[in-house]
């Protein structure tokens, strides 16, 4: 019941989402927790999702803060194994550096994912993510 009314929620936001005019910012809606995320300047086709994630653009939003976590491209499968094995829900964003990827967590999940790509050998550094405002 509890996941069905999440996914009721999420329907909902991407009804709203897809209505919204053409020039706003994106929205990120992860399926594992339900939370979403609003961006003023991450386009969804910089983003990779995992399966059941949705990306939307809207004019209104701001529920959680997520930074990201830059690692080198060729850790990422890695890195993906490390987050997922210490259950840190996370998406993939392209980092404006070439050769770099921004590994997304939720903002009170860093130190425990910072933990855990540490324990495998991975080097990361926290990016502020531009934001919109909360509500």
């Amino acid at each position: 019941m509890k996941t069905r009314l999440a996914w009721l929620g999420i329907a909902a936001l991407l009804v709203c989402g897809l209505a919204a005019e053409s020039f706003a910012a994106s929205i990120v809606c992860t399926k594992a927790s339900a939370k979403c995320y609003f961006f003023q300047s991450v386009e969804c086709q910089d983003l990779y999702l995992n399966p059941g994630d949705a990306c939307m653009r809207a004019k209104y939003a701001g529920f959680f803060r997520v930074r990201g976590l830059k690692i080198d491209s060729p850790a990422l499968v890695k890195a993906q194994n490390a987050l997922r094995q210490a259950r840190i829900e996370f998406f993939t964003a392209k980092s404006p550096e070439r050769g770099h990827l921004l590994l997304m967590v939720d903002d009170l999940t860093i130190p425990a994912a910072a933990n855990a790509l540490k324990k495998v050998g991975i080097t990361s550094t926290v990016e502020a993510i531009p934001q919109g405002p909360l509500r």
